[in-house]
């Protein structure tokens, strides 16, 4: 705006507050006539940032002195999967979403809530109560269920029909938990059709819902980007329409499905999780071409198994495989794996008695994390203490291997190691083996030759194993007592504690060094009480 007198009432609005609340930014930017279109982006991003007020500060400031309020827990190694929220960070975002009207949560009291002007809203008050309300003035994007557990009664999937014809405009829907009564006939729990109404639906939570059945008007929801459906192991799997394919934006698709279904069309899934196979899954993986994480269960047939076309995913970075057969001749090979480049981590569940694979070359050729669990006939270190980059290697044996040798030079970037076995068996390491090793859990076993293990150790570990067999320490299911004054040592064994209250006799000074490592160390340890 050109001249004094324009600039002087654009002023004046700019200042105005009850302008202001109109709009969720603003922004006060001066173009010149000579001017450079970066420097002003840059003046006009920088022109949104709003001060940080001083109680905002101060809370801010408060929060950093907080244990509590670091993110954990960590399942499959640093694939974090939950964080908790500390209480008054919690009050601290429900105010600012009321402030910014991001977010409203009904509780069944405050019917104004309930307008064409609430965009996202949490529902307390139960499902049954909320259906039975009027929806025909509601415009909502957002629509998430919470607190079932003071509801005990089925509900009918009938109850689901006003929601999806009044809310056509909803993007969000999280149904976890709800439970639906099944069909008088089949027992069925069947997704209504007029679920295809939400065509801009993007997220369809059905977690725990026990629906087992999706209708075929699920073609209509083109924009749907992730669908969850009760993804437990052992849940009766769900056999996906053929419509499925035209859901082509789908990046995440969870739960326990029935294979075959179509996947030629879903070019942007990233996560396939769990999928059932009876038989053999052929599909066309250069059309997968964004799959990174995939869950396959065999199981059934006793019948020669192939994993062709998963090795041929080239972007796979994740796969958790299970083998439910009661013949081991029919184990997949997993030669297929070893074109897996970006294969990074991989967990492996076999019924019955399975022989790994002789030869490291039949490995993915990057793997770095390694979760094995199964009867094993042999000693697996021979061969895995072989993979240049396995940083986690997790070993849950029943079987025959109840000896694991560690060569000189074997495992050269092994940090953390969880052996488990079903009898006492016995754990040899050589001089310079697992050089790099910064954690070791052991069950049923015991170490060999402790004195020459420990000179090839960094002294900044402390072994669980060690500690016990020399009577430095005492362990239970709630706490942890250190005996002695022993060197400040980092104990990389706690990684997979779930809760500890450390105790300490004569080494007083330990504490602040251990309460440091939770703070900074490279895996986050929940729960510890000092």
């Amino acid at each position: 705006m050109g001249g004094l007198g324009k600039t002087t009432i654009a002023r004046k609005l700019y200042n105005n507050n009850s302008l202001r609340e109109k709009f969720d930014c603003y922004a006060w930017v001066s173009v010149s006539k000579d001017y450079n279109i970066q420097d002003l982006l840059q003046k006009t991003i920088k022109s949104f940032k709003r001060p940080t007020t001083k109680e905002e500060f101060e809370f801010l400031e408060k929060m950093k002195e907080l244990d509590d309020l670091e993110t954990h827990l960590q399942r499959n190694w640093r694939r974090i999967v939950k964080c908790r929220v500390h209480d008054l960070l919690r009050d601290l975002a429900i105010r600012k979403s009321k402030e910014l009207n991001f977010l409203h949560i009904y509780d069944g009291t405050d019917h104004s809530l309930l307008t064409q002007n609430s965009r996202r809203l949490a529902s307390h008050c139960g499902f049954q109560r909320f259906v039975s309300l009027d929806h025909s003035d509601m415009h909502l994007r957002t629509l998430l269920f919470f607190n079932f557990e003071n509801e005990s009664d089925e509900f009918e999937i009938a109850h689901l029909q006003p929601l999806c014809m009044k809310l056509r405009l909803l993007r969000v829907l999280e149904l976890e938990e709800l439970s639906f009564r099944g069909s008088r006939e089949t027992g069925e729990i069947r997704l209504l059709d007029e679920i295809g109404k939400l065509i801009h639906l993007r997220y369809l939570g059905l977690r725990g819902t026990e629906i087992d059945q999706i209708s075929s008007y699920i073609r209509n929801l083109h924009a749907l980007q992730t669908l969850e459906l009760g993804s437990y192991y052992h849940a009766v799997p769900v056999q996906l329409p053929d419509e499925i394919r035209y859901a082509k934006q789908l990046r995440r698709l969870l739960g326990n499905f029935k294979w075959p279904f179509p996947v030629d069309n879903l070019t942007k899934l990233k996560t396939l999780s769990w999928v059932v196979v009876g038989d053999q899954m052929e599909f066309d993986p250069t059309v997968l071409i964004n799959l990174r994480e995939l869950w396959v269960k065999f199981e059934g047939r006793d019948r020669r198994i192939t994993l062709d076309s998963i090795g041929g995913l080239r972007n796979l970075q994740f796969l958790l495989l299970s083998v439910d057969l009661e013949d081991s001749d029919s184990f997949p090979a997993l030669q297929p794996l070893s074109q897996s480049q970006n294969l990074i981590q991989m967990t492996l569940w076999f019924k019955g008695a399975w022989k790994l694979p002789a030869e490291v070359h039949q490995f993915p050729p990057n793997l770095k994390y390694l979760s094995i669990d199964a009867d094993l006939t042999e000693d697996p270190f021979p061969v895995l203490e072989k993979l240049p980059n396995l940083t986690v290697l997790k070993l849950r044996t029943y079987g025959g291997a109840n000896k694991l040798a560690c060569s000189a030079g074997g495992f050269p970037q092994l940090e953390i190691l969880v052996v488990i076995g079903s009898f006492d068996g016995e754990l040899e390491v050589e001089e310079g083996g697992m050089s790099m090793l910064k954690g070791l859990r052991m069950r049923k076993f015991h170490l060999s030759n402790i004195s020459g293990r420990l000179t090839s150790i960094p002294k900044s570990i402390f072994l669980l194993s060690f500690a016990k067999q020399h009577n430095l320490l005492h362990a239970n299911n709630s706490s942890l007592a250190v005996r002695g004054a022993i060197q400040p040592l980092i104990v990389g064994f706690m990684t997979f504690i779930p809760r500890l209250s450390l105790q300490f006799n004569q080494a007083p000074f330990l504490l602040k060094l251990m309460k440091l490592m939770f703070r900074v160390g490279s895996v986050l340890v929940p729960n510890v009480v000092c």
